[in-house]
């Protein structure tokens, strides 16, 4: 029979046990505060949550924000995780309940209360039209936001990110600066509107930005807004403006101050207008402001550049948003040969004196048209002079064209007749300048050169597109030369396009409604086009009637060429355009 011996642990090994033990006891006990502490934030931030809704449900109820002493009995609990009370600021006007109003949120354009948010100490992004905001002290249990208030002045509340260090901006329960735990939850009037069901235009300005100024030229912008109650005389709004003008530029109304808020004589007009002939160039820090008849008011940053170019020539073409001198980089090319596009410094090169070639260039970013003017100046010139009889030398051209923002960048049309729009197959406009007298279809007048107007990747003119017919030739669309060889003379041709939207009295589209439609003019070989600051207001060479399709509500821009089995070289330069 096998003996067993009975056998234990040695002592080594009953250490190494207890220092496991001790070792797993000691991590457990690390992990226990920061998970209480997690545990705390989350049943924080759904207390918060849960008594901002019922705030809401109450506002829906009686049109209006709760009173200080009425939020206590409205909130669902009034206690954070860590037993301490929430704070509650609120706009004093979204609580007062004027004599005989009983939407007086929903009357409300904006707010007294600005908040604004630190990424860091010099970083900060400011929320305008704060309803509401509740705050917990955090673990902390120190306020260190913003004190129980109704607010009835304009105030700035600064929040910050976790653990921004020696931060206190309330002292009426502990005084003591340390890193920043507040947890806030904030409402906007835009949000509570919506979300009680608030019916009206909200007051605003709606320009995004300023057209560019040039030293020497006429500048004229319109700042626009709505939404609000209208004023009954004096004009529908009233306007202040913080910031200075560059000289030779006035604003009307005139009404400057270095603290709107605190300005008593506002000017009264529906837009404010800026104009006249700016002598300093600069970039120029604006601000301006709108009131309504309900004093609600609407404020919107702008910077206002004014470049040393004047109209006589050299740089960016007046009034430009985007320009070869400044934006050529941003093009962006698609070809089929590497002779099809070429950008040399500031201007773009189409054919390469190579057969069988098509390129497109565009401009990448999206810009809005409906509602809007744009306005377009180049200067094109073709190497290739065209000595024969009847313009068969050289060929084929290029367009300017203007493409629903839809399109992918890399798209482009075919080579030769087509010259780089024909064969698109997006909806489109484009001013064409064609060279040679192509046979069987009518994409050409037979005998001369011509400038037309053609859309949809279509550029047969009187063929049927989705965007109605094309202009034919010769036409009211389509200008035709009085050579066969016109334009192929290797001096420098000035463009200018425009396209207006809306109603024309030139169309007889101003039935209906009016955004649906545009107007297309050109204008060849101008002498005084060249400023886009305002319209040109000579005949045009080329015009055209057409319905803005919705997909063109928002569009890019760009030029194509092409070449066929005769070939060519054109180079277009002095690019400009802008949108007003």
């Amino acid at each position: 029979m096998e003996n067993y011996q009975n056998k234990g642990l040695t002592f080594i090994e009953v250490a190494i046990v207890l220092v496991i033990l001790g070792l797993l006891i000691g991590l457990g006990a690390s992990l226990i505060a920061p998970l209480t502490k997690r545990a705390k934030l989350q049943e924080t931030k759904e207390t918060l949550n849960a008594n901002v809704e019922a705030i809401i449900s109450w506002a829906a109820g009686n049109k209006r924000l709760p009173s200080i002493l009425e939020f206590i009995s409205v909130i669902r609990n009034r206690n954070d995780a860590w037993g301490k009370s929430f704070y509650y600021i609120v706009d004093n006007d979204l609580v007062q309940q004027p004599s005989g109003t009983e939407h007086k949120i929903c009357d409300r354009r904006t707010t007294k209360i600005i908040l604004r948010v630190y990424q860091d100490n010099s970083n900060y992004q400011d929320i305008q039209n704060i309803a509401f905001l509740m705050i917990s002290g955090g673990g902390n249990y120190n306020n260190q936001t913003s004190g129980i208030q109704q607010i009835n002045n304009v105030t700035i509340i600064n929040i910050y990110s976790p653990d921004t260090p020696n931060i206190d901006n309330y002292s009426a329960d502990i005084n003591r600066p340390e890193s920043y735990d507040d947890l806030v939850k904030w409402i906007t009037l835009d949000e509570i509107r919506m979300k009680i069901g608030c019916q009206g235009a909200q007051l605003k300005i709606l320009n995004n930005e300023l057209p560019y100024g040039y030293v020497g030229s006429s500048y004229n912008a319109t700042i626009y807004a709505e939404g609000g109650v209208f004023f009954q005389s004096g004009g529908k709004y009233q306007w202040c403006r913080e910031g200075n003008l560059p000289s030779g530029l006035n604003a009307a109304p005139s009404t400057a101050s270095s603290n709107c808020f605190n300005e008593t004589n506002w000017g009264g007009a529906d837009t404010l207008t800026i104009t006249g002939t700016p002598t300093t160039q600069g970039t120029f820090s604006l601000k301006f402001y709108v009131k309504d008849n309900d004093g609600n008011i609407a404020s919107k940053a702008f910077v206002l550049t004014i470049n040393p170019q004047t109209s006589t020539g050299g740089g960016a073409p007046p009034g430009s948003q985007v320009s070869f001198a400044n934006n050529i980089s941003s093009f962006q090319t698609t070809e089929n040969n590497p002779n099809a596009v070429n950008v040399v410094g500031n201007t773009v090169v189409f054919g390469g004196y190579t057969n069988y070639t098509y390129g497109c260039f565009w401009f990448p970013s999206a810009y809005l048209l409906s509602g809007k003017t744009l306005r377009a100046y180049f200067k094109f010139k073709f190497l290739t002079v065209d000595t024969s009889s009847n313009s068969t030398q050289f060929a084929d051209g290029f367009t300017f064209a203007v493409v629903t923002s839809s399109m992918p960048d890399t798209a482009c049309g075919n080579l030769g007749v087509d010259i780089g729009f024909g064969g698109l197959g997006y909806d489109s406009i484009a001013l064409e300048v064609d060279t040679y007298p192509n046979t069987g279809t009518w994409r050409y007048d037979p005998n001369n050169n011509h400038v037309a107007i053609v859309k949809r990747g279509n550029n047969t003119h009187g063929a049927s597109t989705t965007m109605g017919s094309n202009p034919t030739c010769p036409t009211a669309g389509c200008v035709v030369g009085s050579t066969a060889t016109w334009l192929e003379d290797g001096v420098e041709h000035a463009v200018r396009v425009e396209i207006h939207t809306g109603c024309n009295p030139q169309c007889t589209n101003c039935d209906g409604n009016p955004q649906n439609y545009a107007y297309f003019k050109a204008w060849i070989d101008c002498t005084t086009c060249r400023d886009l600051t305002q319209n040109y207001t000579a005949n045009p060479n080329v015009s055209h009637c057409f319905q803005l399709p919705t997909s063109m509500n928002s569009i890019k821009f760009g030029f194509t060429g092409g070449t066929g089995g005769a070939f060519q070289q054109v180079e277009i330069s002095d690019f400009g355009i802008g949108f007003y």
